[in-house]
């Protein structure tokens, strides 16, 4: 099956859909959370809460990218998980991503963060569109596939070193960036 018939099989509640999604992007969404979680159960109970997930949001939602749809929902699941092992100490390691993200991001009481979310991402798509195709590729694979920098750097043909720096610079004009657009806001 194909994308568009995989959804239009969710929407006919067809469980031959999932099987189909989870055949198509098992694969790639438990590489996902893998990188997130140090755990493989966690991974593994991840991905089953993602299909389960699009099984439930499929319909009334209509992704337009199926990929990015499982993605975004396996990768945010990760995340929760994560969180959730950290703040039971369950013995997880920090995640040193999100630490290096975390540096750009501003500072929010819990009312401002849904009113102010939205034109935070957009500040990023626009800074991410003003960046060179190789900068681009080397954010969305470490922040938003979470691959290790040494996979960062083979997948971009550069040296590790020369792909911290990379990143480093990125970060911090993404800071800049996200300052200036507080000061507009």
């Amino acid at each position: 099956m194909n994308d568009s018939e995989i959804v239009e099989g969710l929407f006919a509640r067809e469980e031959a859909a999932l099987e189909a999604l989870r055949a198509r992007y098992g694969g790639r969404c438990m590489a996902l959370a893998g990188r997130v979680l140090a755990d493989g159960r966690d991974a593994e109970e991840c991905v089953s809460d993602a299909m389960l997930a699009v099984w439930q949001n499929v319909p009334p939602d209509r992704p337009r990218s199926l990929g990015a749809y499982v993605g975004k929902i396996t990768r945010n699941l990760a995340f929760n998980r994560l969180d959730y092992n950290r703040a039971k100490k369950r013995g997880a390691a920090l995640c040193a991503l999100v630490e290096e993200l975390a540096e750009c991001l501003p500072d929010r009481a819990p009312v401002e963060e849904r009113v102010e979310a939205r034109e935070t991402l957009e500040i990023i798509d626009r800074f991410l569109e003003r960046e060179g195709e190789e900068a681009r590729k080397a954010f969305l694979l470490r922040y938003w596939h979470c691959f290790s920098l040494p996979e960062v750097a083979k997948r971009l043909g550069r040296t590790q070193s020369s792909t911290k720096s990379l990143l480093f610079r990125l970060r911090r004009r993404l800071k800049a960036e996200l300052e200036r657009g507080e000061r507009r806001i």
